[in-house]
């Protein structure tokens, strides 16, 4: 039987010099769980260490700091490194914060969260915190999660339900993982599974409540301008506060096309128009100008690509 202690990796800054310490401790971070980058506010008193092991199809590391740290991983990170795998990340000795997909958590010590290396993230973590790490593949996150991302960045309550069993497990297997039988591994790792399923589908259902909050106010804004004739994303993602790619990002998560979006709504609006008595006065092309189409063919080729009838056809249908 193999030698447990003999799998264990160890990074330490204590074997580099001071000037050497920040670079080292983010690559170190980036072998063993993921490229990120890290800020510390005390660079001359840093001090770290991280131990890492593989576990079947689970990588494991525990990291220890001296000095709080914020660990970001960012787009250019995930376009430099497309590895697709999760994360179970608890931290043990303090209250810590995560910010991903455009919300913010608090963390108690033992609570767990699941992230995903195609997401940025942001960790802050306290003076002395002791960190621990899961990382797995999609392929097997997903044998025991119909759909990982719903719940990536929902925070895992140590002292409820399936969740505390989860944790409780976790914190059994990061106390010993260095020195865990290697014959033992197939059985921890499908009861980590098995659990994760559980806590997962036990917690509440905050990614998707937050998705319909952006949802909403994107669609809010779109109403209220749609009418504009030069609207475009930047546009919306200012009223929003946001950047363009933050903006980006959350349309590519809910599915949305931010151009398909305005037209519909636009196409909608003139529906009702060309349906009402209120607006019979008004001609096609002026119905097209409020409702924010500038030039009077393109509205009414787009009537006819949405509606298969022209907007003249259409008003004398209806």
């Amino acid at each position: 039987m193999n030698d447990p202690d003999a799998l264990v990796q160890l990074w330490s800054t204590d074997t580099v010099p001071a000037t050497q310490k920040k670079n080292y401790w983010i690559d170190a971070v980036g072998q063993s769980i993921d490229k990120v980058d890290i800020t510390i506010p005390d660079d001359a008193h840093f001090r770290a260490e991280l131990r890492s092991r593989e576990m079947g199809v689970l990588r494991i590391s525990k990291t220890e700091t001296n000095v709080g740290v914020t660990v970001r991983r960012t787009a250019a990170n995930i376009a430099k490194d497309r590895h697709e795998r999760y994360f179970l990340v608890g931290s043990y000795r303090a209250m810590w914060s995560l910010g991903t997909r455009g919300r913010a958590e608090r963390l108690q010590p033992e609570d767990l969260v699941l992230l995903s290396s195609r997401r940025e993230y942001t960790l802050r973590l306290p003076d002395d915190s002791e960190v621990f790490t899961l990382g797995f593949p999609s392929s097997w996150i997903s044998l025991w999660i119909a759909d990982p991302e719903d719940h990536v960045g929902v925070r895992l309550d140590a002292s409820t339900g399936w969740s505390r069993v989860l944790c409780a497990f976790v914190r059994q297997l990061c106390s010993q993982f260095a020195s865990a039988a290697v014959d033992m591994q197939g059985t921890l790792v499908d009861q980590l599974g098995a659990l994760v399923g559980l806590a997962v589908e036990e917690a509440p259902d905050m990614t998707r409540s937050a998705a319909r909050s952006v949802y909403e106010r994107i669609t809010k804004v779109l109403l209220d301008r749609h009418v504009e004739s030069h609207l475009k994303a930047a546009d919306v993602a200012a009223d929003l506060g946001i950047s363009v790619r933050t903006l980006y990002r959350h349309t590519s998560g809910l599915r949305i096309s931010i151009p398909r979006a305005i037209a519909e709504i636009r196409l909608e609006t003139a529906k009702r128009m060309l349906s009402s008595r209120v607006f019979r006065a008004l001609s096609v092309a002026e119905i097209g100008r409020r409702c924010g189409y500038s030039d009077a063919s393109h509205f009414v080729r787009q009537f006819r690509l949405f509606c298969g009838l022209t907007p003249g056809e259409f008003r004398r249908q209806a």
